[in-house]
């Protein structure tokens, strides 16, 4: 199928996310599997995108030209005063990665949403947006 293979695309942060990392693009490679609509693979982000050692996961499904997929990383990460900070013993956020192949690309918006609770107890949620493309390589 022609979607299965390797592809090479890039990422952006949206203003709502930590000024440290706006107006950053990070490339990544991606391998993918699809059979039978359903998505498998593995991603590998630019040093520019945080640092993370391994390999993300992916898994997702495409329908037409409509593409959505969970990127997870290994273990949690996060990027502070453009240092990277590893918490090896909390897992993966979720990246969620939707969009539409169109013009020998995939074009559209991904998404990390976090839970937290505060000092207070209270529940908190997080929201953060960027855009993505990717091209067959």
């Amino acid at each position: 199928m022609f979607f299965s293979g390797n592809w090479e695309g890039e990422y952006t942060y949206e203003e709502n996310y930590f000024q440290d990392r706006r107006d950053i693009c990070v490339a990544f490679s991606m391998a993918m599997e699809v059979k039978d609509g359903l998505v498998k693979g593995h991603c590998i982000d630019d040093e520019k995108g945080g640092g993370a050692a391994n390999p993300a996961i992916i898994e997702g499904f495409i329908e037409g030209n409509f593409i959505s997929f969970l990127k997870r990383y290994d273990h949690f990460w996060y990027t502070e005063n453009n240092q990277v900070n590893h918490v090896p013993s909390v897992p993966s956020h979720e990246v969620h990665y939707s969009g539409f192949f169109e013009e020998d690309l995939f074009v559209g918006k991904w998404e990390i949403t976090q839970q937290y609770i505060d000092g207070d107890g209270y529940s908190h949620e997080l929201a953060f947006f960027g855009t993505w493309t990717m091209k067959k390589a």
